[in-house]
């Protein structure tokens, strides 16, 4: 059996690619977050926040 050898090394990562890869490790939904990074989830927080107050007082109304 022969082997085949390439000629060319393979090529390093283009910067969009690197920052691409590392964009994965740093956004990863898996890992836990003690303050959201985007303003859009802080509104949202607070917007369920409100909803469950408004849900609790209305079946503490209701017993």
């Amino acid at each position: 059996m022969t082997e085949r050898v390439c000629p060319l090394p393979a090529a390093p990562p283009l910067p969009q690619e690197a920052g691409a890869a590392n964009a994965v490790d740093r956004y990863d939904p898996t890992r836990e977050n003690a303050k959201p990074e985007r303003p859009q989830t802080l509104r949202l927080c607070s917007i369920k926040n409100i909803l469950s107050a408004i849900y609790a007082q209305s079946n503490a109304e209701r017993i």
